[in-house]
């Protein structure tokens, strides 16, 4: 319920939000079954509600159930019956344009923190995305579900952007490797800081023009064997 609870603040608490059970399973270092158990437990407490996925490609959606109502806001403090500190008498210290000036600020400021608010909730949002659509590209790269060798490559995205992971594994599967293949190539790209898309391609010019340039031993055995022939051709000649 917690590992819910944490994701959904990450999505910034939006109505429904969708996790793949090898997530939470892994998360919460817990087997099928009993995930399966603890979910059941949460539906029937009534503390989430559940969807499952149309098929295997979709992870299952949850509802976090409020344990609260909304109540009215607070009466004021004062009864009709305070009198004001300040008399009739008083004149205000403050002139319109002072009004003014404290009111601009006050909206200004309001304004920056739903501003910064927004943005939270979007980069939690895009985490959560982030750990779902790896999830998916590592099981269709490595074809494996191991939840340690998941929650070992979702552990990448401190240090680089979701997308140059996902290339890592691309490049893995293309050869037939083991996420151990594809760790040696994200381990690279950490320590060399290649964490664009365009800092990949462009290591993988550099290693096509190095390759290119490179002289096999059998072609090198031909070029000194021609460079014979020649030699001896002008000897005879």
């Amino acid at each position: 319920y917690f590992m819910l609870l944490q994701i959904a603040n990450k999505t910034g608490w939006i109505d429904k939000f969708r996790v793949a059970n090898t997530i939470l399973m892994s998360k919460c270092n817990i087997d099928k079954q009993k995930m399966i158990r603890a979910r059941n437990n949460l539906i029937s407490q009534g503390y989430i509600l559940y969807w499952k996925g149309k098929n295997q490609a979709e992870a299952p959606m949850y509802s976090i159930v409020k344990l609260y109502r909304n109540t009215p806001n607070d009466t004021p403090n004062n009864t009709p019956n305070d009198t004001p500190s300040n008399t009739p008498s008083n004149t205000p210290n403050n002139t319109p344009n002072d009004t003014i000036n404290k009111q601009n600020k006050t909206e200004t400021k309001q304004n920056k923190t739903e501003t910064t608010v927004a943005e939270k909730n979007k980069k939690r949002a895009t985490a959560a995305v982030d750990d779902e659509k790896l999830q998916e590209m590592f099981i269709k790269c490595i074809g494996s579900t191991n939840l340690n060798a998941i929650s070992e490559c979702i552990s990448y995205l401190e240090d680089l952007p979701r997308e140059v992971i996902e290339i890592a594994l691309k490049k893995t599967s293309e050869v037939g490797g083991k996420w151990k293949y594809a760790k040696v190539i994200l381990n690279d790209w950490v320590e060399n800081r290649i964490d664009t898309v365009e800092k990949v391609q462009a290591e993988d010019l550099k290693f096509k023009n190095k390759k290119q340039n490179e002289e096999t031993e059998e072609e090198r055995q031909a070029r000194i064997l021609k460079e014979m022939e020649e030699s001896l051709k002008d000897v005879t000649t």
